[in-house]
């Protein structure tokens, strides 16, 4: 398994779609740490200034850059009338967005992220055994 110690990160310009604001063009922030390896953060600026960041599933992601994707809060598919854009349907406490992404740059982050930890060795990253010990070292003080 190959690792890196450092962040892997896009921030690719991406089409938005809000409820009450319509469609607009912004920079997302896509982010992966190895030190949790079966998560991404997407990230991007809400119509009205907020940053709104959602956290979920790498192998979600992936999926869904390959076909389609998730249920609820969620969903990512490729979009089959522009098969070069990836669309995220994120919803949360903030409010509910649609981002749409080029596929391109999604694939490249991916990769970059299976690079810095590879898909089936996330398990590997932490020392479970250790993890416990420590968690039950800190409940006997």
């Amino acid at each position: 398994m190959s690792r890196m110690s450092t962040s892997v990160v896009a921030e690719p310009v991406v089409t938005t779609w809000h409820p009450q604001h319509g469609m607009s063009r912004t920079t997302c922030r896509l982010r992966y740490e190895p030190s949790d390896p079966y998560a991404v953060t997407v990230g991007a600026t809400r119509a009205d200034g907020r940053l709104a960041t959602w956290t979920f599933a790498r192998s979600l992601l992936a999926d869904g850059a390959a076909g389609h994707a998730g249920i609820g809060d969620v969903r990512i598919w490729r979009v089959t009338s522009d098969d070069s854009r990836v669309a995220m349907a994120l919803c949360g406490p903030s409010g509910t967005a649609h981002l749409y992404a080029p596929l391109g740059e999604v694939v490249a982050f991916l990769s970059a992220t299976n690079h810095a930890v590879t898909p089936g060795t996330e398990h590997l990253v932490h020392d479970v055994d250790a993890e416990l010990e420590a968690l039950l070292d800190d409940t006997d003080s």
